[in-house]
């Protein structure tokens, strides 16, 4: 609140009032900082990511790859901006296209546990077993911290031994 009245009309103050709101579970709080952001430096790809961030996690996929691709035209190597577009075609059912885009924040940051996460949710929803065990350990060793890696091999190969046991059970 402090830096917001000291910096009414900066855009960094605004871009990290929308970073912290994002992260404390308020979207639309997010958008509205963002869009301040924006508006003062429009051609910010990294207040483009939050902001195509922002609609994701209200769970508008159209409204995140618009601000993504608007983000990308501006600078292509924002493996972020990738990761959103990846995210966002996801959740518009594009699996191809999410894969791809995916695939292409982890060229830009092979580090990026965010990414190979999502395309580690990406192949276990389409019953891709190891390629997603390996994203979901690769996630792990990039974000050693983060337990959702963890969680997430787990119950891909609860899955995968599900799904064995299923073809299994349809022999002979």
């Amino acid at each position: 609140k402090a830096a917001l009245k000291l910096g009414p009309r900066d855009a960094l103050v605004h871009m990290i009032v929308g970073h912290l709101s994002i992260e404390g579970g308020d979207p639309e709080r997010a958008e509205e900082h963002l869009l301040t952001a924006l508006d003062l430096a429009p051609r910010d790809d990294q207040a483009m990511r939050l902001l195509a961030l922002s609609r994701l996690l209200r769970g508008d996929g159209p409204g995140a790859l618009e601000v993504a691709e608007r983000g990308l035209e501006l600078n292509a190597r924002n493996a972020g901006l990738w990761t959103v577009a990846g995210k966002a075609r996801r959740l518009m059912g594009d699996e191809e296209r999410a894969r791809k885009a995916l695939e292409t924040a982890i060229e830009i940051n092979g580090r990026d546990a965010d990414a190979v996460y999502a395309l580690g949710e990406l192949h276990l929803q389409a019953g891709r077993f190891e390629q997603a065990a390996d994203c979901f350990k690769r996630a792990q060793a990039a974000s050693p911290q983060d337990r959702a890696p963890v969680r997430a091999l787990v119950r891909t190969r609860y899955r995968q031994a599900i799904s064995e046991d299923a073809d299994r059970a349809q022999g002979p």
